[in-house]
């Protein structure tokens, strides 16, 4: 259903661009406005110079001026359609007069390898390079303010990229379904990852969000199924529905604090998940966050206050650690094996009196606000190791979450 959509759409990009233009030269079409130019057309197939040799198709060079009786003009952009569903050429390079890159430009061209972007750009149009399947690596201009929708989606051989600081916002499927995408880089002064922006990149392994992000969109990594590693910075205060789901290699996580709310399916079936430190300012637990992990314990802090359906849906889970001294009333299909229940000292009997609370094993052993952080006064103090419940552990454990060194770390 997703690919006949993304087709039709294809369709209508390509054949709604009228071609319009002023002047050919040298194989390429432009319309002309003052003293700038924009290419319009460019599939030079089976044509001619005015010498009667046939153009080369293998590469395309976009000059930086035009000649039009006397006048000379500045290529400033490349327009809507320009080159979409071009074949037969695997070279393009663009002048840093170019400012735009227009919408479908270089769509599904599918021999291109490489391509660099100057500096000159700021911007790129939705779909400008969508389903370039040869295409390899990219070199993006550091006067990008957005990649907008779907830009490089699809593109199947792209390797890595690097996002440059002047980016704020990454948008819709931009890389989505990018099969071979392995790396990437981000810069400080992106805000938004916006929804499905990394969908199904399932050869990527490791992803270290930048400070200063903001927000990331509904299935932004979903299905990265070979994700291990994930770092998601402090400034973050929105991970929206089933953003990280399917990630089946990922094994632990740490929250950033700002989070008030697991949106539906956040880590949803992340079979290997095993350690997720959750924010200590966290209000909602919404359905499906966890549904199918592999969590063997979880902390909750005290600022829980609602449970979603099958949001702990973790046949692994042995040990449950609720920081909250007055339960909150959760329906049966929250969690899914009731072993050890720790609640806070004096607690222990409105647990024993709440609905399905009651069915775990409850133990009254934690302090009542546990512990996020630890400040080092001291050498000593910032090389020592602590659990979660404020307890001093000499001999941490391989693939656990501590305290250490004011942080929570995953040993």
């Amino acid at each position: 259903m997703k690919k006949t959509a993304l087709t039709t759409m294809f369709i209508v990009l390509c054949t709604v661009g009228t071609y319009g233009y002023d002047v050919c030269v040298d194989g390429l079409y432009y319309s002309l406005k003052d003293t700038s130019a924009t290419v319009t057309y460019g599939d030079v197939r089976g044509r001619k110079d005015v010498n009667g040799v046939e153009y080369n198709m293998d590469k395309i060079a976009i000059p930086s001026q035009i000649v039009y009786e006397g006048k000379t003009y500045t290529i400033t952009e490349i327009g809507d359609t320009a080159f979409c569903h071009t074949t037969g050429f695997s070279q393009i390079s663009i002048p840093n007069t170019v400012v735009r890159i227009g919408k479908s430009a270089f769509q599904r061209i599918y021999n291109i390898k490489s391509i660099d972007i100057p500096s000159s750009v700021a911007e790129i149009g939705e779909y400008a390079f969508e389903g370039c399947k040869a295409l390899e690596q990219v070199s993006l201009s550091e006067n990008l303010t957005e990649i907008q929708p779907y830009t490089f989606c699809s593109d199947d051989n792209l390797k890595s990229i690097v996002i440059p600081p002047s980016v704020k916002k990454i948008g819709e499927s931009a890389f989505g379904l990018c099969y071979g995408l392995d790396s990437i880089s981000f810069s400080t002064g992106l805000e938004e990852i916006g929804k499905k922006a990394f969908t199904s990149c399932v050869a990527l392994k490791e992803v270290n969000l930048p400070d200063g992000l903001n927000s990331i969109g509904m299935s932004a990594f979903f299905y990265n199924k070979s994700l291990t590693k994930l770092t998601i910075p402090s400034t973050v205060s929105l991970i929206d529905y089933a953003a990280f789901s399917q990630c089946l290699e990922l094994e632990s996580v740490v929250l950033p604090d700002n989070l008030e709310e697991l949106k539906e399916l956040t880590f949803g079936f992340c079979e290997k998940l095993k350690h997720v430190v959750l924010p200590t300012n966290l209000k909602r637990i919404n359905d499906l966050v966890f549904n199918g992990c592999s969590l063997e314990e979880l902390d909750i802090p005290g600022t829980v206050e609602y449970y979603g359906k099958q949001s702990c849906l973790c046949d692994n889970l042995k040990i449950v650690n609720v920081y909250r001294p007055d339960p909150v009333e959760i329906s049966s299909d929250v969690f899914s094996v009731y072993n050890t229940l720790h609640v806070v000292k004096g607690s222990g009997t409105l647990y024993q009196a709440a609905a399905n609370w009651n069915k775990f094993t409850i133990v009254e052993d934690l302090e009542p606000t546990g512990i996020s952080t630890v400040r080092a006064g001291s050498k000593a103090r910032a090389e020592s190791w602590y659990d979660l419940q404020g307890r001093q552990v000499t001999r941490p454990e391989k693939g656990r979450i501590y305290i250490h060194d004011g942080r929570k770390v995953v040993r």
